[in-house]
């Protein structure tokens, strides 16, 4: 069954190559658009520390499209992690909760499972160096993190997937 749904997009600054804050109507997920110039931006965020799934989208040096996906207990710490090891990327999507209820078990079980999407995608070079182990979870944790992981893919069609 399908039904309708309502995106929201804000555009910090008015300057779409910067920050851009996403949310889905029926959702508590939360998605950032985060240009590599716009991290600062991101710092004065109040919810820029919370846990998440983030994808860090560049070039490598043959120019092939690539993309990195992670996880993170506090977003803007590993983002700043990412600039220092010199990591070729331009753009990060960093997907969190609003009320910050995901723990370290449901992102890594999120990683897991957008990894496998990208793979198979074949639309870009993953570049991660591991496989993410697929973290155990509750029952109601995997339907929760199911949901995310389809609020995600939903919102992806339009946005930057």
């Amino acid at each position: 069954m399908s039904y309708d749904k309502t995106m929201n997009f804000l555009i910090f600054d008015g300057n779409p190559n910067g920050l851009i804050m996403g949310e889905l109507s029926n959702w508590n997920g939360r998605v950032y658009k985060i240009s590599r110039s716009a991290l600062a931006s991101f710092a004065h965020r109040p919810d820029c520390q919370h846990t998440g799934v983030y994808f860090l989208f560049g070039r490598d040096q043959d120019m092939n499209d690539t993309i990195y996906v992670g996880e993170a207990e506090h977003m803007l710490g590993r983002l700043k992690q990412h600039i220092n090891d010199h990591e070729e990327w331009n753009d990060c999507v960093a997907v969190i909760s609003k009320d910050d209820h995901l723990n370290k078990a449901h992102v890594k079980h999120l990683e897991h499972d957008f990894y496998q999407l990208a793979m198979h995608a074949h639309r870009y070079a993953v570049t991660n160096s591991t496989v993410p182990t697929c973290s155990s979870v509750s029952e109601y944790d995997q339907a929760m993190a199911i949901g995310i992981y389809r609020s995600y893919e939903a919102a992806g069609q339009y946005a930057w997937i």
